[in-house]
């Protein structure tokens, strides 16, 4: 059964209230995020993507996150900050791609669909990464939810 949109936004409203909820609970940053943030500061400021100037080592976790964030270093923007917007657009973008399939795969069954939004909403994990800093949400955005 094809859901109509009251019913999606619905689904939708019933896992983000909890997520974001919960989101706002743990404001977690993981320590590896500030290498991250070193990279993409050196870079922003011309020093090239290295954590210590003058020494060409690898240690962030996710090229395009470092780019990402030093972008935005450039035009004025905290990596803490951007890294966290970013991050939690990207779980309410996982919440929407998940609650769009429980919708079309549930439609017939309002209490299986907003059951199953509720306890997408209430994952932890989904919550915590959705601050941690790192590319966890985005990737788990692009690859789909």
């Amino acid at each position: 059964m094809s859901p109509n949109p009251a019913q999606r936004w619905t689904l939708l409203a019933t896992a983000l209230v909890p997520l974001l909820l919960l989101t706002w609970r743990f404001d977690f940053i993981c320590d590896d995020a500030y290498i991250t943030f070193v990279y993409a500061r050196n870079l922003a400021e011309g020093r090239g993507l290295v954590y210590n100037p003058g020494e060409w080592v690898e240690g962030y976790s996710e090229f395009l996150w470092a780019l990402a964030l030093a972008g935005g270093q450039v035009v004025g923007l905290s990596p803490l900050i951007l890294s966290r917007l970013l991050s939690v657009l990207a779980g309410v973008l996982v919440a929407f791609v998940v609650t769009g399939w429980l919708a079309r795969r549930h439609g017939d069954t309002p209490v299986a669909a907003h059951g199953a939004a509720l306890f997408l909403g209430c994952a932890p994990p989904l919550a915590v990464w959705s601050t941690g800093g790192l590319a966890t949400m985005p990737f788990l955005a692009a690859v789909g939810g």
